[in-house]
C-alpha cells in the first residue's frame, strides 16, 4: 500500500472501506481489544480476555508504541496533531527500546484504527506474528483486502517466521528452499486442516506440483485423539486409463504422519475456556442411549457369549462438525488435545492442568466391514510417534480386517501387481492394537519396516507376513498379547493366534520381545520362501510353541539363522520399545 505525505497527514491510497474489512476481519477485531487502543480514554484498564495471556498477544500489546499507549482524548484532537519524523521507539516484552528499521514512517497519535497502525507504525518484526497468532485462513483473508498484505505474504521471510512460530521447522533442520512452500506441504492439524483426510488432499495436489515438486509430504498432529471413519489410504499415483496421452503426469510422494513434538496453544481455546465463554458448566458427557434392536437383530442367530455393548451396530455415529468456539468435534470433550483418555472433563479437576498427552491418536470408527485403518497399495508412509487404534465390522482378517494393511493392487487377472518400488510402510514408535483383527499385515511383495513400537492385543496375529517377495524388518518392538480373539461380533475372532507369523517372504526380527501371545510366538511356514532371521530376543510365556521353524533339510530351514535367542515357557521378558506401561 502506498504512503504519500499530505500537509503533515498520512493518505492512504487502495483502502478498502470500513465496512468490507471489518466484515472480513472480525476476528482480528476481536483480538485487538487485548491491546491498549489510544482510542481508549486514559486510566482505562484492560480487561483481560482469553488471548491476552498468551506470550503471543502480551508480546505484540507490549510493542505499541508509546505515543499511542499516552495518548489522551486532548492530544488526540485535529488541532493537536503532532508530526515526528524521527523513527518510532517501541518497549518490547524485555522492556528494552528499539527502533524499528523497517517502517521508518511518519507517525501520528491520531492513529485510532488498528490495522491502520499495523500498516504503517508496526514492527516488521511482529507482523509476521500476528498472522500466526490470527491463523493460516485469517491470514489467506486478510491477503485479499489490499496490496499492503498481498505483499506481505509473498514475502519468503513472511513464511519463515510462521514456520518456525508454529514449530514446522527449528534451527538444525534443512534450510528449504521455499518457505512458503515448507509450509503448504507440511499441514498442521488442527491449524491448518480440522481433519486428517483434509490435510491428505494435499498428496494428490503435491504429486502434481512440477514447480515446487515436494517429495514427501508431512503431517503434523497435536497431541490427542482423531476420530477417523474411513481408512488411511495411500493409493495409487497412476490412473487406470490405457491411452497414455491423456494420463495425467504424477510423481510418487512420500507420506509422513507424526505427531508435534511442540505445538502453540493459540489457535483453538481450551474446553474450560469454551465453559466459561459460554457460562455454563462441562461435565462428563452422559452415556448415549442404546438403539432399540430391530426385529432382524432380534431374530437372529447370535452365540450366547456376545455382549451387546461391545457391538458396534448399537453404537451412534457422531457427526463431523465444528462445535462451540469453532473446535473440530474431534477435539471436543474426550477428543481434546490436552486431555488423556479416562480423564474426567469438569471444570473443578486439576488434571488438565496437570496431565498432558504426548502423542496423537488415530481411532477408527466405522460401519464399514472389514476396513483397515491404514491402508497401502502404492507408494510409502512414515507414521512416528502415534497410536493406533483399530475396531471394524467383519471377521475377514485376510482382507482388511487389520490396523495396517499393506498390499500392491490386483490386476485384470486377479493377480497382484509386481511393482518398483514396493508399497513400502515405516512404523517408527508406534502402538498397534485391534480389537477386531490383525495388528499388521503385509502380502503379495509389500515392504515393512518396524522400530521402536508396541504391538499389543489384537485378536487375531500381531505381524503377518505372507506372499512371494514381502520383506519385514522388525527391530527394538515388543509384540506381546495378541491372537486371543474377541466376541463382539457375531461368531467372532476365535483365540488361536501367533505373535509374528512368517507364512512366505523374508523376515528380519533384532533385539524384539515376543511374548505372551495366544499360540505361537513366531512362526515360520512355507518350507520353500519362509526365510527368517532372529537375533537377540526374547520368547516367553507363548501358548504353545515360543519358536517354530520350517522343517529340517527344506531350502527355508537353511536358509533362515538364530543367534542369541531366549526361549521360555514362563517367566517375563525385559521390554524394548520403551511404550510398554505397567498394568
Amino acid at each position: 500500500m502506498a504512503l504519500r505525505e499530505r500537509t503533515g497527514t498520512l493518505d492512504l491510497e487502495s483502502r478498502p472501506s470500513s465496512t468490507t474489512r471489518d466484515k472480513k476481519l472480525n476476528f482480528l477485531q476481536r483480538w485487538a481489544k487485548t491491546m491498549n487502543h489510544p482510542s481508549r480514554p486514559s486510566g482505562t484498564t484492560n480487561r483481560p480476555t482469553t488471548n491476552s495471556c498468551h506470550p503471543m498477544a502480551s508480546t505484540v500489546t507490549a510493542a505499541v508504541p508509546l505515543s499511542m499507549r499516552s495518548a489522551t482524548a486532548s492530544s488526540r484532537s485535529p488541532s493537536s496533531v503532532i508530526e515526528s519524523r524521527q523513527p518510532q521507539t517501541y518497549i518490547t516484552s524485555s522492556h528494552q527500546p528499539y527502533t524499528s528499521k523497517r517502517h521508518m514512517v511518519y507517525s501520528s497519535p491520531t492513529t485510532s484504527n488498528l490495522f491502520e497502525w499495523m500498516q504503517t507504525e508496526c514492527p516488521g518484526e511482529i507482523l509476521p506474528r500476528i498472522l500466526a497468532f490470527a491463523g493460516p485462513r485469517m491470514a489467506t483473508t486478510l491477503s485479499k483486502t489490499n496490496h499492503f498484505w498481498n505483499d506481505l505474504l509473498k514475502d519468503d521471510a513472511t513464511w519463515r517466521i510462521m514456520c518456525e512460530d508454529l514449530y514446522k521447522w527449528k534451527e538444525g533442520d534443512e534450510i528449504p528452499g521455499s518457505w512458503k512452500d515448507f509450509y503448504k506441504y507440511n499441514p498442521c492439524v488442527p491449524v491448518d486442516y480440522s481433519t486428517v483426510h483434509a490435510a491428505l488432499s494435499l498428496v494428490d495436489v503435491a504429486r502434481r506440483d512440477n514447480v515446487a515438486q515436494p517429495s514427501t509430504v508431512r503431517l503434523l498432529l497435536r497431541p490427542g485423539r482423531y476420530i477417523l471413519r474411513e481408512a488411511i489410504t495411500i493409493q495409487d499415483i497412476n490412473d487406470n486409463s490405457t491411452n497414455t496421452s491423456t494420463r495425467p503426469t504424477n510423481r510418487p510422494v512420500a507420506v509422513e504422519v507424526a505427531t508435534m513434538e511442540h505445538f502453540p496453544e493459540i489457535f483453538f481455546p481450551t474446553v474450560l475456556e469454551v465453559a466459561r465463554s459460554a457460562s455454563c458448566s462441562l461435565a462428563e458427557p452422559a452415556p448415549s442411549k442404546k438403539r432399540k434392536a430391530s426385529i432382524r437383530q432380534i431374530f437372529q442367530c447370535r452365540t450366547v457369549d456376545v455382549e451387546e455393548n461391545n457391538n458396534p451396530d448399537n453404537e451412534p455415529v457422531d457427526v463431523d462438525a465444528v462445535g462451540a468456539g469453532g473446535i473440530p468435534a474431534e477435539l471436543l470433550l474426550e477428543n481434546h488435545p490436552l486431555v488423556p483418555a479416562g480423564v474426567p472433563l469438569s471444570p473443578s479437576s486439576s488434571a488438565l492442568s496437570t496431565a498432558t498427552v504426548k502423542r496423537a491418536s488415530l481411532i477408527l470408527k466405522t460401519r464399514r466391514h472389514n476396513e483397515p485403518l491404514i491402508r497401502v497399495r502404492q507408494g510409502s508412509i512414515t507414521i512416528r510417534n502415534i497410536e493406533l487404534k483399530h475396531n471394524s465390522i467383519g471377521t475377514d482378517i485376510w482382507n482388511g480386517n487389520a490396523a495396517v494393511q499393506l498390499q500392491p493392487p490386483m490386476g485384470p487377472d486377479e493377480q497382484p501387481i509386481m511393482l518398483t518400488p514396493p508399497p513400502t510402510v515405516f512404523l517408527d514408535r508406534v502402538e498397534v492394537t485391534s480389537s477386531s483383527g490383525r495388528g499388521i499385515v503385509n502380502i503379495d511383495g509389500g515392504l515393512l519396516n518396524i522400530t521402536n513400537s508396541y504391538i499389543h492385543d489384537c485378536a487375531a496375529t500381531g505381524v503377518y507376513v505372507g506372499g512371494p517377495g514381502s520383506r519385514a524388518n522388525i527391530e527394538r518392538t515388543d509384540v506381546v498379547r495378541n491372537g486371543y480373539g474377541n466376541n463382539q461380533h457375531r461368531r467372532g475372532i476365535a483365540r488361536g493366534h501367533s505373535g509374528i507369523y512368517l507364512e512366505q517372504g523374508h523376515a528380519s526380527i533384532i533385539d524384539c520381545n515376543v511374548s505372551q501371545n495366544s499360540l505361537t510366538g513366531i512362526s515360520a511356514v512355507s518350507p520353500e520362501n519362509a526365510v527368517l532371521t532372529l537375533q537377540d530376543s526374547d520368547l516367553m510365556s507363548n501358548g504353545t510353541f515360543q519358536l517354530e521353524m520350517p522343517a529340517a533339510g527344506t531350502v527355508a530351514h537353511r536358509n533362515s539363522s538364530t543367534s542369541n535367542i531366549t526361549l521360555a515357557t514362563t517367566g517375563l521378558a525385559p521390554t524394548r520399545s520403551g511404550l510398554v506401561t505397567e498394568d
